[in-house]
């Protein structure tokens, strides 16, 4: 399981320290003043808006620490000890750009983590349905002899949570609905070459439509409504090359599909890959370093975020905003990013101090 392991070392290590190619100077911006609008999140993730402008924050959770359902397990990997446990979450920030106020509006999803709760994966990216509010997650898999039989389930999923009276479930409302399963089939439809291996992690649902990205297979899959499956597309991966892409995160706007790559955590293998409607490839950005968000403005200007922005594990994460009108890249400095989201109005929110637990936040750029 490759590029699970470098997900995971990258987080739990992260806490100690026709395709037409682009890539341009970059700027670096003065340090940032931001506006927290959400703390005392476990492992703070990818961001989504639903359609009455509250920011969804999913959270990986503290996998066995602090579980309500004890019977999880642990297992030892090249990247040290992962545990698993029902502490998975979602947060909703109400009214981000102004006063906001938050709140765990799902909890007791599963999660893998260290024994400390550090370096979580688990529920990695979410989306809201604009109609009935449900909440779409993608959960990432682990091994089955380790499972909370509680949440056992939902082991590699997309799940959907419905909202029912104004609330979720659990511990309120209505039911978890079990969607494909995306890792039984990943581990079983395997790129040419490439060893058996899977880790859903990003979340975009565009019109009832599910897209994910499994990181470790290296593709991006399309998912309809009747849960029928269709590869969209597929990113570099050995023994064709020397590293895997590992796309991490789908955004969308303006009619095109923008994918970021986490890129092997190699310094400046990281990429954002844009494709038209139709999933043909129209351009790729290179020279970026671990992706593990992007987000796209209304004005065309991208967003990603860095988990690293050199050397895995001894530099500090970032913020890059490339213009749309292809002035150099802006790259601002800050801790540990894990997801990014732009409203309406042009606000950035960034989900920093992504690997901690109780210790990230969501803030909000006063630029």
């Amino acid at each position: 399981m490759r590029n699970r392991a470098l997900l995971v070392m990258a987080t739990v290590t992260a806490m100690a320290a026709s395709t037409c190619l682009a890539s341009v100077a970059v700027a670096n911006a003065a340090a940032p003043a931001w506006t927290t609008v959400a703390a005392g999140l476990n492992n703070p993730r990818q961001l989504t808006f639903d359609n009455k402008g509250n920011l969804y924050v999913a959270e990986a959770g503290t996998g066995k620490l602090h579980a309500s359902d004890q019977s999880g397990g642990c297992a030892v990997f090249p990247e040290g000890q992962s545990c698993a446990g029902n502490t998975s979450s979602v947060t909703r920030i109400k009214n981000p750009a102004g006063m906001a106020t938050s709140r765990r509006v799902v909890k007791g999803l599963l999660s893998f983590a260290g024994a400390d709760g550090s370096g979580a994966v688990g529920v990695d990216a979410v989306s809201v349905a604009p109609l009935s509010g449900d909440i779409w997650a993608i959960v990432t898999y682990g091994p089955p002899t380790i499972l909370p039989k509680s949440v056992k389930k939902q082991n590699g999923r997309l799940i959907e949570v419905d909202k029912v009276g104004g609330s979720y479930a659990p511990p309120g409302g209505g039911n978890i609905d079990l969607h494909f399963d995306v890792a039984s089939y990943s581990l079983t439809h395997q790129i040419a070459g490439h060893e058996p291996d899977t880790d859903p992690y990003g979340l975009l649902r565009i019109n009832g439509t599910s897209y994910v990205a499994d990181a470790a297979t290296n593709v991006v899959y399309q998912i309809d409504a009747w849960d029928h499956l269709k590869t969209v597309a597929k990113f570099n991966s050995r023994p064709t090359i020397r590293h895997d892409a590992v796309p991490t995160s789908i955004a969308y706007g303006g009619g095109k599909f923008y994918v970021g790559q986490l890129g092997s955590l190699i310094p400046g293998a990281g990429k954002i890959t844009v494709f038209n409607s139709s999933w043909k490839g129209l351009k790729t950005y290179t020279g970026l370093t671990s992706v593990t968000s992007v987000a796209v403005a209304k004005n065309g200007d991208i967003y990603a975020t860095e988990l690293f922005t050199g050397a895995p594990f001894a530099s500090p994460g970032a913020l890059v905003k490339i213009p749309h009108d292809g002035k150099p890249w802006v790259r601002t400095t800050l801790p540990a990013p894990g997801g990014v989201a732009v409203d309406s109005w042009g606000h950035v929110y960034v989900s920093i101090n992504s690997v901690s637990p109780g210790g990230g936040s969501v803030i909000r750029l006063n630029s």
